[in-house]
C-alpha cells in the first residue's frame, strides 16, 4: 500500500530536454494539510554538458543538501518533502512548510558548518497542495 515513504520515479521530457521527477506517494503523517499550506521551493541551478543532467560531482552535492534537509526539516517536523524534480540544468524541491520562520530557521541548523550549496528559496501560498497534487495525478502509481 503507498504512504509517505513510497517514491514514484518518473520521466518527462519539457523543452526538449529529459527530466526525473521523484514523488512522494503521500504527505508524512505529521504534515497535515490544513496546517502545511505554504509551498517552499528550494531551487540549485547547474551547468550541464549532458541534456540538462547534473554531472557526478554536482549530484554528489545536491544528495548530501537534500539528506541534511531532509534529516533536519522532518525530524523536527517543519517541513515536508514532496517533490524533486532534476533536469534542464536544474534540481528543484517541493516542501510544504507550516512556518517559514521556524522553517529556514530549521535550514539554517541543517546547513550550518557545510560548505555553502547554490540553491535559491522561493515561498507561495498553497493551501490545498496544487502544485504536488498536479504532479502526483499526472503520475502513474509506483509498479506500473
Amino acid at each position: 500500500m503507498p504512504g509517505p515513504d513510497t517514491w514514484i520515479v518518473a520521466k518527462a521530457e519539457r523543452e526538449g530536454m529529459p527530466h526525473v521527477l521523484r514523488i512522494r506517494e503521500g504527505a508524512p503523517e505529521f504534515a497535515e494539510q490544513a496546517q502545511f499550506g505554504q509551498l517552499l521551493v528550494v531551487e540549485w541551478k547547474y551547468e550541464s554538458q549532458s541534456a540538462g543532467m547534473p554531472a557526478a560531482e554536482v549530484l554528489q552535492r545536491m544528495d548530501r543538501f537534500e539528506e541534511l534537509l531532509l534529516e533536519q526539516l522532518e525530524g523536527e517536523r517543519v517541513a515536508a518533502l514532496v517533490l524533486i524534480v532534476t533536469g534542464g540544468n536544474a534540481r528543484i524541491w517541493h516542501w510544504y512548510i507550516r512556518n517559514p520562520a521556524e522553517t529556514m530557521a530549521a535550514v539554517n541548523r541543517a546547513l550550518a558548518g557545510e560548505e555553502v550549496f547554490p540553491v535559491e528559496f522561493l515561498r507561495q501560498d498553497d493551501p490545498a497542495w496544487e502544485a504536488y497534487l498536479r504532479v502526483l495525478r499526472a503520475t502513474p502509481p509506483s509498479g506500473e
